[in-house]
């Protein structure tokens, strides 16, 4: 089968305002089984309008400690799905990531699943990669103090976290954090930078059993050699899988935050 790859432009904004999300017997109750919809996260303000172009938000429950409390974003994903080709999977991607205004309140996250939509099982509420109960998932985020992450899940829970402290039984680590020669690798950005200097291109390579991480063309993080446990499941490699591109965030006030997105490329 010969590669498919994707190139696009996006701008993905949101914000944390809305109508009043739902009461009584339609509020979501603080389950470990937690079942979400989409909604808006809190009252917006008088005369307050969310930008052009924006999507709907997930809204996650502050009573539902368990799962994450008040945490989303918006998502969005090319229409086409993607298949692992001579074993791996490999997303390139533009992005302002290390936006340092933003703290670690949000983030930037790429979500690789066999699922074509969300589900209305959640598995864990503080990642985009979190709504996707029931399929095979990836999630790898990439905050503004530029400590990446990845998250590999089953179909019902997480089966391995990779940073630089984290290594899921992994045979090799390297990297996952600002330090010595990765120092400069990615880049930090103050709140007056414009956009177009603080994009950083990134480049994702998924396989069976390892996860690596390039920025502007370094090596940055790695984990190879994972335990038969800390895998990615069999079903994402062997099926068709949609990739999403989400702007995600710990929702505490009315809030706009906005990610710029551009070059995407998916088997390049």
């Amino acid at each position: 089968m010969a590669t498919r790859s994707v190139l696009l432009t996006l701008l993905i904004a949101f914000t944390a305002c809305g109508p009043q999300p739902p009461s009584g017997s339609a509020a979501e109750k603080p389950t470990f089984g937690h079942e979400h919809g989409l909604s808006s996260a809190v009252p917006c303000p008088t005369g307050s309008t969310a930008p052009l172009g924006a999507l709907p938000l997930y809204e996650g429950s502050a009573e539902d400690f368990f799962v994450g409390p008040n945490n989303g974003g918006g998502l969005m994903r090319p229409a086409a799905d993607f298949r692992f080709e001579h074993g791996a999977l490999v997303i390139e991607f533009d992005v302002s990531a290390g936006m340092s205004v933003y703290g670690d309140r949000a983030w930037p996250e790429v979500v690789v699943t066999t699922a074509s939509a969300p589900s209305p099982h959640e598995t864990n509420g503080w990642y985009a990669a979190g709504l996707f109960g029931g399929d095979a998932t990836v999630g790898c985020s990439f905050p503004s103090d530029r400590l990446s992450e990845c998250r590999i899940y089953d179909h019902e829970k997480i089966t391995a976290n990779l940073s630089e402290h984290f290594k899921s039984g992994a045979a090799t680590v390297f990297g996952g954090a600002p330090t010595g020669a990765l120092a400069t690798a990615w880049s930090r950005c103050g709140p007056s930078d414009p956009d177009d200097r603080c994009r950083d291109r990134f480049r994702l390579v998924l396989e069976r059993d390892a996860i690596t991480i390039f920025v502007n063309g370094v090596l940055y993080m790695q984990h190879r050699g994972l335990p038969a446990a800390s895998q990615l499941p069999a079903s994402l490699l062997q099926s068709p899988v949609y990739v999403y591109f989400a702007s995600w965030a710990y929702l505490v006030e009315p809030t706009v935050v906005r990610f710029h997105w551009g070059r995407i490329a998916i088997n390049p």
